[in-house]
């Protein structure tokens, strides 16, 4: 825990800005899913949610498909072969080279 003598109007006034608000909501939206959404909407207004779409919401899909799914339906040519070299590459763990030429 830091100790500071700002008060709260100080620290809003020279510390916090509308793009650092904007990128708190960003972050927050990133955890927002459809699926959320749409468990939502179907309680506050059920004919505007279809009840197939609610149902297909259900985890059939991987992250990889999904991705290769949503890239062809934007009329792009992606893989499934591609989509997961790509995901494999940056699970695995940088060495100390790497990171230190990241900070240069």
């Amino acid at each position: 825990v830091v100790q500071t003598n700002l008060t709260l109007r100080e620290f809003r006034k020279d510390h916090f800005n509308i793009a650092i608000c904007l990128k708190i909501i960003d972050q927050a939206w990133l955890g927002v899913t459809t699926r959320t959404l749409t468990s939502a909407w179907k309680k506050l207004w059920p004919e505007a949610v279809a009840e197939r779409i609610y149902e297909e919401l259900e985890p059939s899909m991987s992250v990889e498909e999904e991705i290769v799914s949503l890239g062809k339906s934007m009329g792009l040519e992606v893989e499934e072969r591609d989509v997961n070299e790509l995901v494999e590459e940056h699970t695995q763990e940088l060495t100390t080279e790497e990171i230190q030429e990241l900070k240069s």
